[in-house]
């Protein structure tokens, strides 16, 4: 069922434009009614209808829910508040809502020019966010009173990603080196093999040099068709070749990846 009602703007004609130039719009507030053991089904899938429209208008964005409890002046018996609480919650989750809840009675508060304001209750905490038009966010859950910041919710979330996502991009990366020489041996050349091999597995680079002394410097075709040979003896299939085998002055150098 829904109420219907008529708002009119009284408003100079510069100040409307666009879509906002109406002057004359009907607001509707919408109530459900259903019985007691309706109500958690009826609330899931009014959050699944939200998200369809938020969905379809602004396609994927982040949408910030903020999850109330009962306050500390209210109406009605605790009983009654327990099993709205319960059946909101539940609804919610079971929605997919990211819901952010403390628990703790007090709180040590950071305000939103970084600043310590000290340990203070939740509700006081809350009231001071609400001052500043901000969030209050748990940024250390395990501390002892939890340590919250004032701050804007959506814009820490996004930095947070931001963050994730530069960690990832900035990942360590552990090369090894290994020797090779013009007239190896048989044994040591199938040592260095399983090394590399081995290092690869564990998602290293591995460099692969083979260094010409005096005279050998006239097979520089040689020592490049060892080094290409390495690489084909690891085989394609673990292996790509990052740098194929290149002469950098009396060095034959090749860099393998996975």
């Amino acid at each position: 069922m829904a109420e219907f009602g008529s708002c009119f703007r009284n408003e100079p004609s510069g100040a409307l434009h666009g879509l906002l130039r109406v002057r004359g719009f009907t607001q509707d507030d919408a109530h459900i009614f259903c019985t007691l053991e309706q109500v958690e089904k009826e609330i899931f899938a009014f959050i699944k209808l939200a998200q369809e429209v938020y969905k379809e208008l602004l396609g994927d964005v982040n949408i910030i829910v903020k999850f109330s409890d009962r306050p500390t002046n209210r109406a009605g018996s605790d009983e009654v508040w327990d099993k709205s609480e319960s059946m909101l919650y539940n609804a919610a989750k079971a929605s997919g809502l990211e819901l952010i809840t403390n628990k703790a009675p007090n709180v040590r508060v950071i305000d939103e020019n970084g600043e310590s304001r000290g340990i203070l209750s939740l509700k006081e905490a809350l009231e001071l966010a609400s001052d500043a038009n901000l969030d209050l966010v748990e940024v250390s859950p395990n501390s002892d009173p939890p340590v919250c910041k004032i701050i804007n919710y959506g814009k820490f979330k996004y930095q947070q990603q931001k963050l994730h996502k530069s960690k990832k991009k900035h990942r360590v990366i552990i090369v090894k080196e290994l020797q090779l020489s013009l007239h190896i041996a048989e044994h040591d050349y199938n040592v260095k093999l399983a090394a590399a091999k081995r290092f690869l597995e564990h998602k290293y680079k591995v460099k692969v040099t083979l260094r010409l002394r005096g005279r050998q410097m006239v097979l520089k075709q040689e020592a490049i068709a060892l080094m290409q040979g390495f690489f084909d003896k690891i085989g394609p299939e673990i292996a790509k070749l990052e740098v194929p085998p290149k002469m950098e002055g009396n060095t034959v150098n090749m860099i393998i990846s996975n």
